[in-house]
């Protein structure tokens, strides 16, 4: 089959594709970096870009500040570098206090003891 008889029989339908990236465009857009609070884009995962039980590509979050590396859910893959004197949370209208480490004893992290 040539490409102009593949556009004729698609003449005239929707294209589903565009719907099925709509929540995974919005989780990204909310999402934060989980190490410095930045900007991040998704990345197609290229370890494994496509999982057996998605439609869509495997995406992880990279961060435009520190080069953080992470899943959807916020679990850290690879640190980034975060450069030293730079504020990455400056401008930003809000960060995750859970991200907060400040109040906790040196060399404690959240989490079981």
């Amino acid at each position: 089959m040539d490409e102009d008889e593949v556009f004729r029989l698609l003449d005239g339908h929707t294209s589903t594709l565009p719907k099925l990236f709509e929540p995974v465009d919005s989780l990204f857009d909310q999402m934060q970096c989980p190490q410095c609070g930045g900007e991040v884009e998704k990345v197609v995962d290229d370890r494994a870009p496509f999982i057996e039980s998605q439609v869509t590509p495997n995406f992880r979050a990279r961060c435009l500040v520190c080069g953080c590396l992470s899943t959807k859910e916020g679990v850290i893959i690879q640190r980034g570098e975060v450069k030293r004197g730079a504020n990455p949370l400056e401008g930003l209208s809000s960060v995750d206090p859970r991200n907060d480490l400040s109040g906790l004893p040196h060399g404690r992290t959240r989490g079981p003891a």
